[in-house]
């Protein structure tokens, strides 16, 4: 494998970087101390040269696809970031597009290494608290706890689509004003509200609109579900 790998290290880093540490790994097990000798030289090689290629562009560690709020696949969230060599996709709230990435990957040999992460959104007293969980494997204690908070996250979009549509009064409710309040500086939020009266309008009619709402809704303000709503904000 060393020397299918030495072929790849000018012109495709990332796959030689793949195929060297591999190497490494399975002569650090054996305490193989003449492979690692080799190993060594070009693994630092590629990995001088795919830093050097991420320096001239920028390496994105924050991208959704259209499985939580982001408008790209994830065909076309790779295809836009391949060049690149990493990419770290944290959906909000779900962690089910990695595999997919990852398959694409291997199946059309792509110079590009995957990272999970997961944006978790968690609420109190409506306001939304957002932070970064960046995963360096996929252990199933990580999926358990990804699957275990994705559940309570239903049961919050849950209710509040029961209070959306059941309250006439929900967003004049002073709690609301506060968040709008805080939220100032990003813009005004009667915009937002406008585009909730007419969702609002749009799943009390329709059942099965509501429930497209929820298997859809990961961030109770979907981007991609706006635009195909014709909702969007240009």
């Amino acid at each position: 494998m060393i020397h299918s790998a030495l072929e790849l290290v000018a012109d495709r880093p990332a796959a030689a970087d793949r195929m060297l540490s591999e190497v490494e790994a399975e002569a650090f097990l054996s305490r193989d101390t003449k492979a690692l000798a080799e190993v060594w030289p070009p693994l630092a090689e590629a990995r001088r040269l795919r830093r050097q290629r991420a320096a001239s562009g920028r390496i994105d560690l924050h991208t959704h696809t259209i499985a939580s709020d982001g408008e790209m696949t994830v065909e076309q969230l790779l295809c836009d970031h391949f060049v690149r060599g990493q990419i770290l996709i944290d959906d909000h709230n779900m962690i089910e597009s990695l595999p997919r990435a990852r398959a694409l990957v291997h199946d059309r040999d792509l110079e590009l290494d995957v990272f999970l992460g997961i944006e978790v959104i968690c609420t109190h007293q409506r306001r939304a608290f957002e932070f970064h969980a960046i995963a360096p494997t996929v252990s199933d204690e990580f999926v358990s706890l990804c699957g275990e908070h994705r559940q309570r996250w239903g049961r919050a979009c849950e209710r509040f689509v029961d209070e959306l549509c059941d309250r006439d009064d929900l967003f004049a409710d002073p709690i609301w004003q506060q968040v709008a309040e805080d939220f100032a500086v990003g813009g005004p939020l009667e915009p937002v509200l406008e585009r909730y009266q007419i969702v609002r309008d749009r799943i009390k009619a329709d059942a099965g609109e509501r429930d497209h709402y929820l298997s859809n809704n990961q961030t109770f303000d979907m981007g991609n579900l706006w635009h195909a709503w014709g909702l969007a904000q240009d």
